[in-house]
């Protein structure tokens, strides 16, 4: 696991975007504890997979077959994070800020994603969307500092120290606690509120083809 890969994989621990790994008990861990990790892990690898995948009519049947929606939203290339909004309908106004997006339009967000490191500028991948007309959003970051690229180099050592082992929560939490204990190095959190929103509109329908969806370059 490369450090832009703990960072994917902490961001979708840490935001809830997927079931929490740490939900069971974990001293000893039970066979059905370490069976939902494998499972993580390879709902993570399909979704990767379905994500950086060549945008063909094959990619197309087996986002359809699974009900997702991929969306490229052309994020730049020295992007540390993206933050991917799916919405019902069609916003007939695009929000100027993440905060009114939230504030104007809270109530229709279907699903949320949020994507750091090397996986920040691919392609989002959106679970069980419904046929009918959505709007996809997306804000992004700067880049990553020096600070924060070596902290999460060294965090991801120490998470390998062990060997290849499964999605674990508390585990990749002592990694970086860890690591900011050595490096003395505190990431701060992005404040998505003032960060402007790219928006466009995404009809799926029963064509496989409908379930890719790309933005224009910024």
């Amino acid at each position: 696991m490369s450090a832009s890969r703990l960072l994917f994989t902490y961001f979708l621990l840490s935001t809830a975007l997927l079931p929490a790994c740490d939900d069971e008990p974990a001293d000893p861990p039970s066979e059905r504890v370490r069976e939902r990790a494998r499972e993580r892990a390879r709902s993570l690898a399909t979704v990767r997979e379905l994500a950086t995948a060549k945008a063909d009519r094959g990619v197309a049947e087996r986002l359809a077959a699974g009900r997702w929606l991929r969306v490229d939203a052309a994020v730049p290339p020295d992007t540390d994070q993206s933050r991917h909004v799916l919405l019902a309908g069609e916003l007939t106004e695009v929000p100027a800020t993440y905060e009114a997006l939230k504030q104007d339009h809270g109530e229709r967000v279907e699903q949320e994603i949020m994507l750091g490191g090397e996986d920040a500028t691919r392609p989002v991948v959106f679970r069980d969307v419904v046929e009918g007309t959505h709007t996809a959003c997306v804000a992004v970051s700067g880049p990553a500092s020096a600070e924060d690229r070596a902290l999460l180099e060294r965090a991801a050592a120490l998470f390998e120290a062990d060997g290849p082992q499964p999605l674990n929560a508390e585990k990749l939490q002592a990694a970086l606690a860890a690591a900011q204990a050595e490096t003395g190095h505190k990431p701060k959190r992005t404040d998505w509120d003032p960060r402007p929103l790219r928006c466009r509109r995404v009809d799926v329908d029963a064509r496989p083809e409908s379930r890719i969806a790309a933005f224009e370059p910024a």
